[in-house]
């Protein structure tokens, strides 16, 4: 991992990228150069980590150039689950930031990647004094749960189970409730 200083064309090229960055389109030009005061430029090699599961969310980041795996440990099985890949102008960290927990999942940079690091006091800033901002944030989280949810495999039952739980179930309901509700199994 590098840290490269913002200023120059690595000042040039954040805001740029910023102009190109969802999140951060709808703001205006002054706001988007007081931004980069508040984060910093990373350079990663393939297999480098931005995060790890269980860590501490202490940073939020945008990737101006490169890829990042977003994987998470299957809590039955254990084994490690794809989740997404984040690409140019895209960001991650900003779920573990709102919620101000640990890390849900790893995140791992897939080939050369350059981001911009947002931390803690750089994140509160961005919410609390660009509403742009957090109304955008609101927006592309909103857009991640449901495309989550439309990915999300339910699990069928088999008839054979749906009659063992149904008797279970009636068995399990006290007499009284039945008589008062006129609940009877069929």
């Amino acid at each position: 991992m590098i840290e490269h200083p913002i200023e120059g064309d690595y000042r040039n090229w954040i805001l740029n990228a910023f102009r190109q960055t969802t999140l951060f389109a709808v703001l205006d030009a002054a706001t988007m150069e007081q931004m980069t005061q508040f984060c910093r430029l990373v350079e990663l090699e393939a297999g480098e980590y931005l995060t790890r599961e269980g860590d501490a969310s202490d940073n939020f980041y945008v990737i101006l150039i490169g890829e990042a795996l977003v994987t998470a440990t299957d809590q039955v099985t254990g084994e490690q689950l794809e989740l997404e890949r984040i690409a140019q102008h895209e960001s991650v960290g900003e779920l573990g930031m709102l919620l101000q927990s640990q890390r849900s999942a790893t995140v791992r940079c897939t080939k050369q990647t350059y981001v911009v690091v947002f931390d803690r006091g750089g994140f509160d800033y961005l919410l609390d004094s660009m509403p742009g901002f957090a109304r955008q944030l609101s927006r592309q989280l909103a857009g991640r749960l449901t495309t989550a949810n439309d990915r999300r495999e339910f699990p069928v039952a088999s008839a054979e189970l749906v009659d063992a739980v149904e008797g279970e179930l009636v068995a399990a309901l006290p007499d009284a409730l039945i008589r008062a509700q006129r609940v009877f199994p069929l």
